[in-house]
């Protein structure tokens, strides 16, 4: 009997000092520093005496790095974080009382489970963390405020408990001695602009990455970047992480550059991804294209020799887009302009495989073509088919043109373009009464990570002399935001239907902030853009009914294949 209880003290002694030295593992550099932007962050939108603007947030990080940083085990690294807490005072006890019924608020960006995170936190911390959530800062915030157009009248703040804005960042200065080179300023920009998007960007949770770990990923590369175009090239993967159409990295507002060399030669014709190639769609100068022996419809292998799989893998982490459809287009456009005036290809025409070498020009050679834009709003196609173009299209021309197409048997609204605001008006000529279209989430500042929603918005009118012919809405990748919004609001008509291939998935306001002035712009969907139903739109787009790829064939031999399968509908019926 002594024997077996002397066995149990030894393997209790053994359990005890095993847990002691768990507890007292060395923490990484980056687990310390990622926990410290998300206590930062949490701590600047939450505690009633930082929100509010108490404190200089920045200096405040600048002067607990190094406190962090000598930390090396969770007792450690606790007590920094616990000390620092205390001294920004006291935060009361309060009674929260929400403004709107529960099922208006959406919850799902917001997660605090990393305050239970036993490995980094002791309970003391934990508690603290949870105390402040529970009475978190109920007033105007200092750092965030929300934003709007007021319905196209200038962009003006919203009032406290206002419905709808969009989030932009406010009284966040740039250092006076701000440089790249120091790991304060570096750590600076990459929090504020994580804890931005962790708080206030409504699409968060559809990442392909969680916000966490994107976090953990980019740190090593923030921490020991090597030169000042490593670490940029860090922030704009970060941003593409977001996985948001809207989605920019600028080196400033006056400097737009996407980290892309911007090269000033392009190629004499346009490309485009088809069946999974790159194909020539269109000639810019015909002499030019005749002189290279270019030809709409050639198959291009490999582009300055590389493939078109090459490019994708080079670019992935530096196009931010939500989905394949709007990283290709984005892809093509980069591609647009090559390094040097001189590449090499390899083709193919009519099953044969060429190589050869052709010349890059500046853009001074496609002047022709730049005044030559399609200016055409509308026409009546044979067999009594309305064809609308809505690029080109404002409301005072509907006065104009609706009156002319209300008898045609189908109509053909062409989104495949940014159009002019015009869907509301034709939302009127379309419905016979009022219908659901869209609704949207915005952030709450009350409780940063939780969004409200907004009323379902309607659109048209009780009008009894509706359009009655079919309606077919065109859209493809060129779709997005207000284009995903107008085809949202048009589709709901009963005689509608949308035909093509998906949207750019980034429906919803833009919202653009400066992260640090003139080092860090960025831009992402600031609201969340649902259907009537709840079903998102972010990252999907806008799925067609029918869905119509352009095909190789039908490239070379010049047909808007698209647009015939939409006539072909209205004839047919199918």
């Amino acid at each position: 009997m002594k024997n077996k209880v002397g066995m149990s003290k030894v393997l209790l002694f053994v359990f005890l000092i095993f847990q002691v030295g768990y507890s007292q593992q060395k923490l990484t550099e980056v687990q310390k520093l990622a926990t410290t932007c998300k206590i930062w962050g949490f701590l600047k939108y939450y505690h009633p005496n930082v929100a509010v603007g108490q404190y200089n947030w920045d200096e405040q990080l600048f002067s607990i790095l190094p406190k962090v940083e000598k930390s090396t085990t969770k007792e450690d690294f606790s007590a920094v974080i616990e000390n620092w807490i205390a001294s920004l005072g006291d935060v009361s006890k309060i009674e929260i009382i929400d403004k709107h019924p529960e099922e208006n608020y959406f919850y799902k960006n917001l997660d605090f489970s990393w305050f239970t995170n036993s490995s980094l936190f002791s309970d003391k911390l934990s508690n603290m963390l949870h105390f402040i959530k529970e009475n978190r800062y109920q007033g105007k915030q200092f750092y965030i405020y929300m934003k709007t157009d007021a319905g196209g009248k200038g962009i003006r703040e919203v009032e406290m408990d206002e419905p709808g804005g969009i989030p932009s960042l406010q009284h966040e200065k740039r250092p006076e001695a701000f440089t790249w080179k120091e790991k304060k300023y570096r750590l600076l920009t990459l929090f504020r602009y994580w804890n931005l998007i962790e708080y206030f960007a409504p699409n968060k949770y559809l990442t392909d990455k969680k916000w966490n770990q994107c976090l953990n990923d980019i740190l090593p590369n923030i921490i020991f970047a090597k030169d000042e175009l490593s670490y940029n090239y860090a922030l704009l993967e970060l941003v593409t992480n977001l996985n948001d159409s809207h989605a920019t990295y600028y080196i400033s507002d006056h400097n737009p550059n996407l980290l892309i060399p911007f090269y000033p030669n392009f190629l004499p014709v346009l490309l485009n991804i088809v069946e999974d190639k790159f194909v020539v769609t269109k000639i810019l100068n015909d002499s030019l294209a005749k002189k290279n022996d270019l030809k709409v419809g050639d198959v291009i292998l490999k582009l300055n020799h590389k493939t078109l799989e090459d490019y994708k893998n080079e670019y992935r982490n530096k196009i931010p887009a939500s989905n394949e459809a709007y990283f290709e287009k984005n892809l093509l456009l980069q591609l647009r302009r090559l390094p040097a005036k001189k590449i090499d290809i390899k083709f193919e025409r009519n099953g044969k495989i060429k190589k050869k070498s052709i010349e890059l020009y500046s853009d001074t050679f496609f002047d022709d073509l730049k005044k030559a834009i399609n200016g055409e709003k509308y026409k009546v196609i044979e067999g009594n088919i309305a064809y609308l173009n809505l690029e080109n299209i404002y409301e005072e021309d509907l006065k104009i043109i609706l009156p002319l197409i209300k008898n045609t048997k189908g109509l053909i609204i062409d989104i495949r373009n940014y159009p002019n605001g015009v869907h509301l008006e034709l939302a009127k000529f379309l419905n016979p009464s009022p219908k659901e279209y869209v609704k949207q989430i915005y952030a709450d500042l009350k409780y940063p990570g939780r969004f409200i929603w907004e009323k379902t918005l309607l659109c048209g009118e009780y009008n009894p002399d509706n359009y009655k012919g079919k309606v077919v809405i065109l859209v493809n990748k060129e779709t997005i935001s207000h284009a995903e919004w107008t085809a949202m609001c048009l589709q709901v008509s009963e005689n509608a239907i949308v035909m093509g291939s998906q949207t750019a998935g980034a429906d919803g306001w833009n919202a653009s902030v400066k992260i640090i002035f003139n080092h860090f712009v960025t831009t992402f969907t600031g609201k969340g853009v649902f259907y009537p139903a709840g079903k998102e739109t972010q990252r999907i787009g806008i799925i067609p009914d029918i869905e119509v790829l352009p095909t190789i064939e039908g490239i070379r031999n010049n047909k808007d294949e698209v647009l015939e399968r939409a006539i072909e509908y209205i004839n047919l019926g199918f």
